[in-house]
């Protein structure tokens, strides 16, 4: 299994994650962290480990950023180790769905990639001729 780390710069993860086990019921090995802006470094880099060691699982962890470029961001860069914790920046409901099915099946190295596709994929701009609606 591959743990899930959903990170943000307020609540907005934390709000995204009830909606998804509204929907799935429990999600084993997910856990959220809230990384305020003007927080120190420091402070964000213990919160980030401790979520980490929340879900640190045999498969490796995978932490989902709100938006690439930030201090948060770049707190979260910290962590990164090829193989074992691996991160993408963006998420959205479709992809924390999906992750909900498929971190227990996949290793961290078929997941990262895949769930970045699956969220690219799954934002749709309604009208459009390629736009398939429900």
């Amino acid at each position: 299994m591959v743990g899930i780390v959903l990170v943000s710069e307020n609540r907005e993860g934390c709000e995204m994650m009830k909606t998804a086990r509204r929907l799935l019921g429990r999600l084993q090995g997910f856990t959220t962290v809230v990384l305020k802006p003007g927080t120190s470094d420091t402070r964000m880099a213990t919160a980030l480990k401790r979520a980490i060691d929340k879900v640190k699982a045999k498969g490796g962890v995978l932490l989902l950023y709100d938006m690439f470029g930030s201090t948060q961001c770049n707190v979260c860069r910290r962590f990164l180790k090829k193989g074992t914790v691996e991160l993408i920046t963006g998420f959205n409901l479709a992809m924390l769905v999906k992750l909900g099915s498929v971190n227990k099946i996949m290793s961290l190295k078929q997941l990262a990639p895949f769930i970045e596709q699956y969220g690219r994929t799954h934002i749709n701009h309604l009208g459009t001729k390629r736009s398939i609606c429900c």
